[in-house]
C-alpha cells in the first residue's frame, strides 16, 4: 500500500508479507529479533522481497502477517464441515494465527503513527499458543 505525499511521490510504503519468513519449528518463540530464515521456496521469496523494499530510499513498514482467519477465513473448519476425517499436517505443530480485524487493526496503526513505524518490521499475530490438534 503507497502514501502519497502532496506531488504524487510516494512516501510511505505498507508492505503486508507472512511470518513463513521464519523457519520455526517445535514450538519456539518467535519475534522481530529472530533473523529471517525460510525453510521453503515461498519464504525465500518472501525474504527477498523484504530486502528489495529495505533498500528502498523512501520509508517503509513490513507487517509479517501470521495465518488469517475470520469471515470467509476458516481453512481448518471448511475441512472438516466437508467431511475430511483428517486434515494435513501434523497435530501437534504449533499455529501462528491473526483474526482479519486484528490485521486492520495493525495496518490502520501503521497509517496513524508512520512517524514511528517507518523503516520497522512487525509480526502481527495473535498471543495464543496452539497447536493445530487443539484448534481441530
Amino acid at each position: 500500500m503507497n502514501w502519497m505525499n502532496q506531488s504524487g511521490q510516494n512516501s510511505h510504503i505498507l508492505y503486508t508479507g507472512s511470518t513463513s519468513v521464519y523457519d520455526q519449528d517445535g514450538g519456539i518463540k518467535v519475534d522481530e529479533t529472530l533473523p529471517a530464515k525460510a525453510s521453503d521456496p515461498r519464504g525465500e521469496i518472501l525474504i527477498r522481497t523484504e530486502a528489495t523494499l529495505r533498500e528502498w530510499s523512501g520509508t517503509w513498514t513490513i507487517l509479517r502477517v501470521a495465518g488469517i482467519y475470520g469471515p470467509g477465513r476458516h481453512y481448518l473448519l471448511n475441512a472438516l464441515k466437508a467431511g475430511r476425517r483428517e486434515v494435513a499436517g501434523r497435530g501437534n505443530h504449533h499455529l501462528n494465527l491473526i483474526h482479519l480485524e486484528d490485521i486492520v487493526s495493525a495496518v490502520l496503526t501503521v497509517f496513524s503513527q508512520s512517524d514511528r513505524t517507518g523503516g520497522r518490521i512487525f509480526n502481527v499475530a495473535d498471543d495464543g499458543r496452539a497447536i493445530k490438534a487443539e484448534v481441530v
